[in-house]
């Protein structure tokens, strides 16, 4: 609305509201935000940052590229990319590999685990090459059979399966089985 000559200038922007909701587009013609069922905000097109709310969640976009998604589960980073993401029960985060693997887990227990063999994705029961801590002390895998345990009452070493070595009250390194 040009206000010194009770006109409507074309030319800056404009409003178009019909069945589908309403629509903002810029003095280029380019819908900046669109309000409907779903609601979009800012530019769509490629590398332009937006945000989408749907009924289920909120996106931060680049473009049509999620880059972030709060809803039930709260997703930072691209979906198959780096990312973190957190539920009502869980944290886990992903490295950024071709195919990314989860590289920490956190549940509502506080049970946390670190690390994780390659080509699989680390979880809070995992025991190969991973570090993970929970109510009973820190397990410190290189796989089920071969591990050290440490705890507030010491620390345990564990090659093939075998305690090899105990630091605690008391201290032993060696044979186990033979207590004599």
């Amino acid at each position: 609305l040009n206000a010194k000559s009770a006109s409507i200038d074309l030319q800056v922007a404009r409003v178009v509201i019909n069945n589908s909701g309403m629509t903002l587009r810029n003095n280029s013609d380019v819908t900046v935000a669109d309000i409907g069922s779903t609601i979009v905000l800012g530019t769509t097109g490629s590398n332009e940052e937006n945000v989408v709310i749907d009924n289920d969640s909120i996106d931060i976009r680049s473009g049509t590229t999620s880059l972030a998604d709060f809803g039930s589960t709260v997703r930072i980073g691209k979906s198959g990319q780096a990312r973190t993401e957190i539920t009502d029960t869980a944290i886990s985060m992903y490295d950024g590999q071709g195919t990314p693997r989860k590289r920490v887990a956190i549940n509502n227990a506080g049970v946390i685990a670190i690390g994780g063999a390659s080509g699989a994705d680390v979880s809070v029961s995992s025991t190969d090459e991973v570090v993970r801590i929970d109510n009973t002390g820190v397990n410190i895998f290189n796989d089920s059979n071969n591990f050290t345990f440490v705890s507030g009452s010491g620390m345990s070493v564990f090659s093939g399966g075998n305690k090899v070595a105990q630091f605690a009250s008391e201290v032993k390194i060696g044979d186990f089985e033979d207590d004599t």
